[in-house]
């Protein structure tokens, strides 16, 4: 299930490619889906649908044919010009916040047991994970529109200090230990968890410091994004609280929680073990391909806007998600997103995976890979000073 697989390249175009990126825009809907499964089979169970589309995710991906498209500059031009792939990203908030307002009212029904309530939960959370994905496509484009859809899909999950940390932090400093959310080799998902979600707070704060510094600003104004997402979080959240009452404070706390894990998992994923090379000037490398695990499985890019293809996401920030490649440079996980999702949370199982996939990566000289301070202690490897990144200019392309 988990070996690699030879990649078939098969490219949808035109209309067929914007109805199969449609059903991305579609999976905000998905937290309404248990009460109408639960209502026509009377199985409780389906209030974790949420888990069940993991899980289910993941078999088809053992199955499903693979999709890896490159693109003349021509193709990828027009592509990036067709408004039909922004209604997806943009329509995708709205629903999002309506799914979490009903959602809010089901959970505050007396008629659900506390199971019922936490499946209701977690599944709406699993969304929010979707849903931060969708605020990570529309934060890296220039207008003012999809910047504020970003932020209000943020606030919904309480991640507001993303939309300061992705772009700056996390593309600049990306496959060095220096990245919080760039996972080390030998460092367990539930470790990483932590030391990322602290981290890209911490660069946040910073971030924004810097950047309302040097317009003479102070920090914790009106001006600063966290700030506004914070205060959007506060309208959406109050606005709930006011009409279903304190009872949901758990379930909108949860749900977040939840949304969050799941956005680290990924992002667990995505680097794993990775590191840039240091050039003869200190400096590391540009990110290139090679810098993040991809997958080609259709299932997998349907539900979450080609977050799959994440190296050439990196190599060119500004590109739209329908225009994204799958070249053959790029490094290719051993499974869909979704099977390594459920292998992330077995770590024994993740290592045994993953481990001799980041050394083949780099001709098994384990001093070239991004190890947890305890794996360099035991190699006797010190990590330089950092010095800057090559991509000091890629939030700018952003």
């Amino acid at each position: 299930m988990f070996t690699l697989n030879k990649r078939r390249r098969s490219t949808p175009r035109g209309a067929y490619a914007a109805m199969l990126s449609g059903l991305g825009m579609l999976t905000a809907l998905f937290g309404m889906l248990p009460s109408a499964l639960v209502a026509v089979t009377g199985m409780h169970i389906f209030w974790w649908a949420g888990v069940m589309l993991v899980i289910v995710a993941a078999g088809i991906e053992s199955i499903s044919g693979e999709w890896a498209d490159t693109y003349t500059k021509e193709e990828i031009k027009a592509l990036s010009k067709r408004n039909i792939y922004r209604v997806f990203t943009c329509g995708f908030v709205p629903l999002q916040i309506i799914t979490f307002a009903v959602a809010g009212f089901m959970w505050g029904q007396s008629a659900l047991s506390l199971a019922d309530k936490l499946g209701l939960m977690v599944t709406i959370g699993i969304m929010g994970g979707f849903a931060i994905n969708v605020a990570h496509e529309l934060r890296h484009r220039p207008g003012k529109f999809e910047s504020f859809m970003a932020k209000l899909a943020l606030s919904v999950v309480l991640y507001s200090h993303f939309y300061s940390e992705h772009n700056w932090g996390h593309h600049v400093k990306v496959a060095t230990p220096a990245d919080p959310v760039s996972a080390r080799y030998g460092e367990s998902y539930y470790r990483f968890f932590w030391r990322a979600a602290i981290g890209e707070f911490k660069f946040a704060a910073e971030a924004e410091r810097e950047r309302l510094g040097r317009k003479g600003k102070r920090t914790w104004g009106l001006r600063n994004d966290i700030v506004q997402g914070w205060l959007l979080s506060l309208v959406i959240y109050g606005a709930l609280i006011a009409v279903f009452g304190w009872q949901l404070l758990p379930y909108m706390l949860g749900q977040a929680f939840i949304a969050v894990a799941f956005l680290e998992c990924i992002n667990y994923i995505e680097h794993y073990g990775q590191l840039r090379d240091r050039r003869p000037d200190g400096r590391y490398e540009r990110c290139t391909q090679k810098h993040a695990w991809n997958a080609g499985k259709i299932v997998t890019g349907l539900g979450i806007f080609n977050l799959q293809r994440h190296s050439d996401h990196h190599v060119h920030p500004g590109r739209r998600y329908q225009a994204l490649e799958l070249t053959d440079e790029a490094s290719i996980l051993p499974g869909g997103y979704a099977q390594m999702v459920l292998l992330a949370l077995m770590p024994p199982l993740w290592f045994r995976v993953m481990n001799p996939c980041v050394l083949a990566l780099y001709d098994n000289d384990i001093r070239r890979v991004n190890l947890t301070d305890k794996l360099r202690a035991k190699h006797g490897y010190v990590v330089e000073p950092e010095l800057d990144s090559d991509d000091s200019d890629v939030a700018v392309a952003a």
